[in-house]
């Protein structure tokens, strides 16, 4: 995921940090979901 410019970041740190962990999480849940 390519992150935009200082500023945005700034802006939106909460916002991006909780969707980058969120959609990581699920990528990674469906891994581990798909083993079973």
């Amino acid at each position: 995921m390519q992150k935009d410019g200082l500023i945005a970041l700034a802006e939106n740190d909460g916002r991006r940090n909780t969707y980058e962990i969120t959609w990581e999480g699920k990528q990674a849940f469906r891994i581990e979901y798909d083993r079973l």
